[in-house]
């Protein structure tokens, strides 16, 4: 390690006897460090409009190791935009984000005192990413260094979810009480203030947990009724049942119910979501598939099956007028039980019919997308 100059000023840290598991070779070692600058100091990487706090340089054998660039990561840059949301909001309360990012205030009411900020986002891509840190709150106090990942409840519609709680200035010093040496914990037993008084670091990490058991409940219940959610999983954070249907409606039918495929059949044809719409790689390219069912309809006939789809506002309503350079959803086709796809807009089926019919789109990023499906009863001469 160099000695600094008697004029130079900064810190410098010599690591002894490292333990690197597995890594036997220098390059390795030091890239191994900067994955860990990258997972615990992730703020300090971040220009927050005077350029970041920490210049982070590795090298190795006298070859670069690349630093931290949490914007460019697919876990770390969803942790990131909470925080920088988290950070305008904190220095302007009127600040208001985009429908992925909620802010949640953690306050005590007794006293009754602002404990931190909590702001989560849904994930850009509504699909896993396989990380260990999916569905995890970075606790951070002063001076802006990850804690701890704290796990809270998944969200039953399988997005991804990732949050940021900053404490409150005032309440820093109370958090810093209740770390360990290490500094990789909250241990609110080490933060009591006297006995039968309010531990404010047990009531913040007990309503950042509610938080999300709330929501999981609450996205639990909606998703055990028949309303169809025909947007892709990523709408699920607008909070509505976003897509129509002609016919019988926009209702996704219980099993068994009187309107269900093994029931008697109405003689006019309508058409319904069996299920939750979902995501897939198509030729490299994401798409979202959404799944009907066509039923009713007089025997020997056929019918034109065609469906639409709109970008969905912040609001919940269609977007009327799409800007010039916005991503819209493509329609790419329809894909049979049997994996076949066919590009032709109009789909004719033969009723009755008992098989899945499934739509294919493109799936723009960072939006929400509803679909609404239409049938016309085609006349076939002599039936």
């Amino acid at each position: 390690m160099r000695i600094p100059a008697g004029d130079e000023t900064g810190t410098s840290i010599m690591v002894v006897a490292p333990d690197f598991a597995g890594v036997t070779n220098g390059r390795d070692r030091v890239a191994a460090i900067a994955e860990a600058a990258l997972k615990w100091a992730w703020p300090h990487a971040l220009d927050m409009g005077n350029g970041p706090n920490i210049r982070f340089e590795f090298t190795a054998e006298n070859n670069s190791i690349p630093g931290p660039e949490p914007l460019n990561h697919p876990v770390y840059r969803e942790f990131a935009s909470a925080y920088m949301e988290c950070r305008k909001r904190i220095m302007d309360p009127s600040h208001e984000s985009n429908w992925q990012t909620t802010f949640t205030p953690i306050r005590s009411l007794r006293p009754n005192q602002s404990l931190g900020l909590l702001t989560h986002r849904i994930n850009h891509t509504p699909v896993a990413t396989g990380s260990e840190l999916e569905n995890t709150v970075a606790l951070l106090r002063d001076p802006r260094m990850v804690v701890k990942y704290l796990p809270i409840s998944a969200q039953p519609n399988g997005v991804p979810v990732f949050g940021v709680f900053i404490s409150a200035p005032d309440m820093n010093e109370k958090f810093a009480k209740s770390e360990p040496v290490t500094h990789d914990d909250w241990v609110y037993q080490q933060a009591a203030l006297g006995r039968n008084s309010p531990n404010p670091v047990r009531i913040a990490l007990d309503k950042i947990r509610e938080t999300f058991r709330v929501l999981s409940v609450q996205g639990a219940k909606a998703g055990s009724g028949v309303a169809s959610k025909g947007a892709s999983r990523v709408s699920a954070a607008l909070g509505s049942l976003l897509s129509g249907f002609s016919g019988s409606g926009a209702e996704q039918q219980a099993l068994g119910s009187s309107d269900g495929l093994s029931a008697k059949r109405p003689r006019k044809a309508s058409i319904r979501q069996l299920a939750e719409s979902s995501l897939d790689l198509l030729d490299g390219e994401m798409v979202a598939r959404f799944g009907f069912a066509v039923t009713g309809g007089r025997p020997g006939n056929a019918v034109a099956v065609r469906v639409a789809a709109r970008v969905v506002t912040e609001s919940g309503g269609n977007e009327s007028v799409s800007p010039a350079d916005a991503e819209m959803p493509r329609f790419i086709g329809w894909m049979s039980s049997g994996g076949q796809l066919s590009s032709g807009e109009v789909l004719t089926v033969p009723v009755p019919s008992d098989d899945e019919i499934t739509a294919v789109f493109t799936q723009p990023a960072d939006t929400a997308i509803r679909v609404t499906a239409t049938v016309e009863e085609l006349e076939i001469a002599g039936s």
